[in-house]
This record gives structure tokens, sequence and C-alpha cells, in this order.
């Protein structure tokens, strides 16, 4: 009966998941700076590859991957997912003086966690898995204010000229 309310079970699938998608830009609100970003990301991070949504990323892990296959169901959901996750993070990245493009990093980041839990989902080395993804978030976010310029306060760095 559900399938026919849906259409096909693929409807059914992404209906799901997208109840179950967490409040991206409530995850990185608030973030004081370029150390709260980061445990923000670590503590996501850790709560996709062994915590309360778990369940949800592994078939979420499946339909991205589904959704390469051309002309895929899951093409549509999947470009939105990504899409959304980048925006709500290079929103929090373009407030750290330190991230030069906000967009880039955070591709790289949710591109490499991905595959981080990825790996963790299929090798169970949890404690590889968690210096990866610490090491990535480091490395992608260094320390560094909050951005006067980009957030529209007076002070902070000078522009400069090229």
């Amino acid at each position: 009966m559900p399938i026919y309310y849906f259409g096909t079970k693929e409807a059914m699938l992404v209906a799901a998941l997208e109840t179950q998608r967490p409040d991206i830009s409530a995850v990185f609100a608030g973030v004081a700076d370029a150390a709260a970003l980061r445990d923000r990301l670590y503590a996501f991070c850790m709560s996709n590859q062994a915590g309360a949504n778990s369940t949800s990323v592994k078939v979420l892990l499946q339909v991205l991957g589904a959704a390469c296959v051309p002309g895929s169901p899951y093409a549509e959901y999947a470009n939105d997912a990504i899409a959304t996750f980048v925006k709500a993070l290079a929103a929090a990245l373009a407030r750290l003086e330190s991230v030069d493009d906000p967009e880039v990093v955070a591709t790289l980041l949710i591109s490499g966690l991905r595959g981080i839990i990825q790996d963790r989902i299929i090798t169970g080395h949890a404690e590889r898995t968690d210096r990866a993804a610490k090491r990535l978030i480091h490395m992608a976010v260094p320390d560094g204010p909050l951005s006067a310029q980009r957030t529209g306060h007076r002070g902070g760095r000078a522009a400069s000229s090229a």
C-alpha cells in the first residue's frame, strides 16, 4: 500500500530520507571561531559514524552511490542534499578569516568526511577513521578569528588590493 501512495519504492525511500535529514544550518549556528567549528564538525561526524544518525547515514550513502548511475531516481535528492550541506557549511566557514574559499573548503570537508564515514562503516576501523576525521578537519579549518569584514562589523583585517 505505501508504494501505491508514493508511486515507486525509490520515491518512498527518498521521502523517508527527507524526514531524517538534520537541520544542517543549526549544526553550524552560533559558531564563534575555528576551534568551535572544528568541534561541531567532529561531533557531527562522530554522530554520523556511530551515533544517533548512523543508521540513516548508511542508507544515505547507498542512495548517493545509486545517484551516480545515469538517469537515477535518486539524483535530484542527492544533488539537493549535497548542495544544502555545502551551502550551510560554507556560510559558517565564510565567517572565519582563516578560510579563503569557503565553498571549496566545505566541498573538501563534506566529500572527505563522507569517505571517512564510509571507510569506517565498511572496515570497522574506528580509531584510524576517527584520527583521519580529526586530521582532515584540522587541516581544512585553520585557526583564525571571525572575520569582521565578512560579518559586517568594523575592524579586523584591512582589505588588500591586488
